[in-house]
């Protein structure tokens, strides 16, 4: 069922909808990029904080980057919590404070001005590409902030008040409602016994009287269903498709009234075929010999 010009093609109200429903909502959430997401493939970007702490995520980086640093030496040392940032002089390997020499030696005033310029200089480029990480979190969030939405006014446009109210708990997320929709599918047994019923109304419509006059075109149409309806059977295992004696009774009783030399040759042909005979085979040689066989009928 359509729902006009709210762009969904399909109203989720039974289980004789969910297919239908569902190739509709796998295409719409492949497109929003969500997809993985409803499969449980994906889990979902954190919002990121309002306001970006410059000072909070540099110290964050120097952590992680010590960690790392850390993790590959043989005596791992506790991360140094100091006010600023450790040296070494070029004369010793004692550490020291940026406050100020412990002499009046020009070598290691010149020493501490070179690495005060060189932290505030990589202080500057670190922080820099914080906060173009910071900008870019912010702008993948916005897009997908923008994409669940749409997501929401998909599911609560495309899926009746009725299921809305059955699988949609108030404390879940689009995931669980999805996961929880699934119950509405058809069960296998339901999914094989309209396919059979679809078969076998479609091979007795053939029978009818007024179908005896039938042209070529709505015969090849005929055929061109049957086999799209074999193939259906075939892929859920029915067994109208699996025993060979079944599917070809049924289709030679179907076309026996109507093209009964055709009908007595292919017995004969299967005959010799045995198990190994294919429908798709039989289709074909048909189609082949359709308009020689009408032709003949005029």
């Amino acid at each position: 069922m359509s729902s006009g010009d709210s762009g969904v093609d399909i109203i989720l109200n039974s289980s004789a909808d969910w297919n239908g429903w569902n190739r509709e909502f796998t295409y719409k959430m492949r497109a929003f990029h969500l997809l993985d997401y409803f499969n449980g493939e994906m889990e979902l970007l954190e919002e990121p904080p309002m306001q970006f702490n410059s000072i909070k995520a540099f110290r964050d980086r120097e952590r992680e980057a010590y960690q790392r640093h850390n993790a590959r030496q043989e005596t791992p040392q506790p991360y140094p919590i100091m006010s600023r940032p450790r040296i070494l002089t070029h004369s010793t390997t004692t550490a020291v404070t940026a406050a100020g020499p412990t002499s009046g030696d020009i070598e290691i005033k010149k020493a501490v001005k070179e690495i005060e310029d060189f932290f505030k200089i990589h202080d500057s480029i670190i922080i820099g590409d914080l906060v173009r990480n910071y900008e870019l979190r912010i702008k993948e969030w916005e897009v997908q902030d923008t994409r669940l939405l749409e997501a929401h006014t998909f599911l609560t446009t495309a899926v009746s008040p009725v299921l809305r109210n059955a699988y949609f708990s108030v404390d879940g997320d689009m995931r669980t409602w999805y996961n929880n929709l699934k119950s509405v599918a058809p069960q296998p047994f339901e999914i094989e016994e309209a396919i059979r019923t679809r078969h076998r109304i479609h091979v007795e419509t053939l029978k009818a009287p007024k179908y005896q006059a039938i042209n070529w075109s709505d015969f090849e149409r005929w055929l061109t269903k049957w086999e799209t309806l074999m193939d259906e059977a075939t892929l859920h295992g029915l067994a109208e498709t699996a025993t060979v004696g079944l599917w070809f009774e049924d289709f030679i009783g179907a076309i026996t009234n109507l093209l009964p030399l055709f009908a007595a040759m292919f017995r004969i042909h299967a005959g010799k075929q045995g198990n190994q005979l294919s429908f798709r085979v039989v289709a074909t040689d048909l189609r082949q010999a359709i308009p020689l066989i009408f032709c003949r009928r005029r």
